[in-house]
């Protein structure tokens, strides 16, 4: 027992002291003494002891001067090849001055040379891992080259290095996470054969003035020179390709930068919040600028834009990828620049006076020009479209840019869709004769349009061209137009007259919805469709005349013409859509042309005017719901004659007072003649110095006063006589 005891009292004593942390020792070819263990039969750099507070400090207290590790170490006639140095091997050796390492090393392991006192340090090409914080607050150390095989340094490897002023950076293909924070870094030269310049290796390097990049790199990582503030200029290869997210952002020194042909890729944020930078010229290589990829560059005066097919340059309004450049005043479009992307150019500036976009230039993006206010705009394209993801006036290039001037060159041959769209400050546009094509919704919201000639190479007024143009007063629509589009005119509430030329075919549906200032419309005899809401809400309308050519009337096309008198409808009608003439409330005649068969719900609902309604159906159309809500039964219904009173009866049982006539005496309609029944005695309106008189069916006359239910033959000067059917 007491053995046992005494045994264990060893055990304790040993664990409390320091123990000895390597496998053998040799003396170094500078003289001092080095400590090895043994590692899958290679050997590596150690510290002597390790104190029992598990904290290795001042290990290697005797270690001074300049320190040149063997690349063999032997031991007990074996010879080992030094391929690491350890975790903590040289931790707080302050009075070291200067280390080589051999061409054997790959691997320097984490804290291995932390807060010592070396000056230079040469690491060999064979290294390939630089672990965490392995040179941490080296704050003697000057300068350092990362050899070109290194593929990782660890967390804060160099950080607090406060006199390292040059690094020469030879890797590769390196990763690298914080690496040079919080260092005085000057000069950072990247070798010959780097082809990729790392994410974040310079972030923060506010002293750094000088940059060099050899002409083998095609890629600088994100973040890579992010808050250099201290960076006036930069020199970019011929060789790169991408320029990475943010890759610059923040130095705010940085007066110019050039970049290169081969560019194809800026990345988002890659020059935002360069203060100083005051011009930068987009070359034609590049095919991609991020996001916010220029914001708040509060000096730029200027861009050259020369990429001939670039198709992104900001997702949206709020990161365009120039953005709050708010002094923004020339932008030049390269005349082989063939795409403008969207929300490119939205500098949020008063000082853009003038965008001259080139012949060049086949698609303009959406809010491309967007927040330029007050610019004017001389247009050259020939041969442009909107961008096809652009779905209504919102998207207008110029959106918010309070143009006054807006210039179209003499070989423009389309203007695309929402070119102009909702400029109200826009007062007079001259559309050349080479114009073929005028796009959906082009000039929709131009408030401030008073006239608009459209030239006679133009066959289609499209969707929305003008919908919107509350102070146009004129319109010339030439003879070559066979279809005027959907809200074409909308709420165009200045016009007062149209001339429709007789080349139209289609009105389509709301072409002119809600021009309320229109007070007769002529609709010529080629027209054969009128659309939904074609003239819906045109409340000043007072008569409309429908051509015979007409087979087609949309629901609500004339409804809310609250002014409109009367109303034929011509024999080429089949069917009366849905409210096509609800709230007409000042109409008072109504004409149903022979082939109408169907009456839809509501289409004369709330025609509280009406007093007399002619059908020349020899049928009476069927009705559908609510057809004559709010219309008077009482008001006489004119029929033709032939006894097709019975299928009246039936079908339109809401009236009473039928009244027949001979629909091919042209005098019925043209001397405006009514003959209605009210109160026990037949009505003869519109009658002046002729003999009225009274037949029943039998041929007696009869006095006009309380007439019984029956059938009546009207009788008017020299005139035919005229069948009135009283049912009470």
């Amino acid at each position: 027992m007491k053995h046992k005891l005494l045994f264990f009292i060893i055990i304790l004593v040993a664990i409390s002291q320091n123990v000895e942390a390597y496998d053998f020792s040799a003396v170094a070819p500078s003289g001092q003494t080095l400590y090895y263990n043994i590692v899958n039969g290679q050997a590596e750099v150690t510290y002597k002891i390790f104190p029992s507070s598990g904290n290795p400090s001042y290990q290697n207290p005797l270690l001074s001067g300049d320190l040149i590790i063997p690349s063999t170490v032997s031991n007990n006639g074996n010879t080992y090849t030094v391929v690491s140095i350890g975790g903590w091997a040289f931790k707080k050796c302050h009075s070291l001055t200067s280390v080589i390492i051999p061409n054997t090393v790959t691997t320097i392991n984490a804290e291995a040379f932390m807060q010592c006192g070396i000056s230079s340090i040469t690491l060999p090409n064979s290294l390939i891992d630089i672990g965490r914080e392995a040179f941490f607050q080296c704050t003697g150390l000057t300068s350092v080259t990362i050899p070109n095989n290194v593929e990782i340094i660890d967390y804060h490897a160099f950080w607090g290095c406060s006199s390292l002023s040059s690094v020469v950076f030879n890797a590769d293909s390196c990763y690298l996470d914080n690496v040079f924070y919080n260092t005085t870094i000057t000069s950072f030269i990247f070798g010959d054969g780097v082809r990729h310049i790392p994410a974040y290796i310079c972030d923060y390097m506010t002293g750094l003035t000088t940059i060099t990049i050899p002409s083998t790199v095609s890629s600088i990582g994100n973040y890579a020179f992010c808050r250099c503030s201290g960076l006036i200029s930069v020199t970019l290869p011929t060789s790169l390709i991408r320029i990475g997210d943010g890759a610059f952002s923040g130095c705010t020194s940085l007066v110019s930068i050039d970049i290169p042909y081969s560019v194809q890729t800026i990345g988002s944020e890659a020059f935002a919040n360069c203060e100083s930078l005051s011009s930068i010229t987009i070359p034609n290589s590049v095919e991609y600028i991020g996001d916010c990829s220029f914001e708040n560059c509060n000096s730029l005066t200027h861009i050259a834009f020369n990429a001939d097919s670039c198709i992104y340059a900001g997702g949206s309004k709020q990161t365009s990828a120039f953005g709050n450049c708010s002094i923004l005043a020339n932008i030049t479009l390269g005349n082989n620049v063939k795409r403008i992307p969207s929300y490119a150019f939205c500098p949020n500036t008063d000082v853009l006076t003038t965008v001259t976009i080139p012949h060049s230039v086949k698609m303009i993006g959406r809010n491309s020009f967007s927040y330029c206010r007050g610019m004017s705009v001389v247009y050259n394209a020939e041969n442009c479209i909107s961008d096809s993801m652009s779905v209504d006036s919102y998207d207008a290039p110029f959106m918010y840019c309070n143009i006054t001037n807006f210039i179209f060159g003499n070989d423009v041959r389309c203007i695309p869709d929402y070119l102009c769209a909702n400029m109200e400050n826009l007062t007079a546009v001259s559309i050349p004769n080479s114009v073929m094509s005028i796009g959906k919704g082009a000039f929709c919201g131009c408030s401030g349009l008073t006239n608009i000639i459209i030239p006679n190479t133009i066959t289609v007024i499209d969707d929305g061209t003008f919908s919107g143009c509350s102070g146009l007063e004129s319109v010339t629509i030439p003879n070559t137009v066979t279809r005027i589009g959907r809200r074409a005119f909308s709420g165009c509430t200045g016009l007062s007259s149209i001339d429709i030329p007789n080349s139209v075919i289609t009105i389509e549906d709301g072409a002119f919805d809600h021009c309320t200032g229109l007070s007769t419309i002529t609709i010529p005899n080629s027209v054969i469709s009128i659309g939904y809401q074609a003239f819906y809400g045109c409340s000043n309308i007072v008569s409309v005349s429908i051509p015979a050519s007409v087979t087609n009337i949309g629901y609500e096309a004339f409804r809310y013409c609250t002014g409109l008198t009367s109303i034929s409808i011509p024999d080429g009608i089949n069917n009366i859509e849905q409210f096509t003439f609800s709230g007409c409330t000042a109409m008072t005649s109504v004409t149903i042309g022979r082939s109408v068969t169907n009456i839809e719900k509501y289409a004369f609902s709330d025609c509280s005017g009406l007093t007399e309604i002619h059908s020349r159906a020899r049928v009476a159309p069927t009705l559908g719901d609510n057809v004559f809500r709010n219309v008077s039964s009482d008001i006489p219904v004119y029929i033709p004659q032939d006894n097709v009173i019975s299928s009246y009866y039936t079908r339109w049982s809401y009236f009473w007072n039928f009244i027949e006539e001979d629909v091919s005496i042209a005098d019925i309609s043209a001397d405006n003649v009514k003959i209605y029944f009210r109160e026990g005695h037949i009505v003869v309106d519109g009658v002046q110095n002729e003999q009225i008189q009274i037949f029943d069916t039998m041929g007696r006359e009869t006095a006009n006063e309380h007439l019984p239910k029956g059938v009546y033959l009207v009788k008017i000067g020299n005139h035919p006589a005229r069948k009135v059917v009283v049912i009470r």
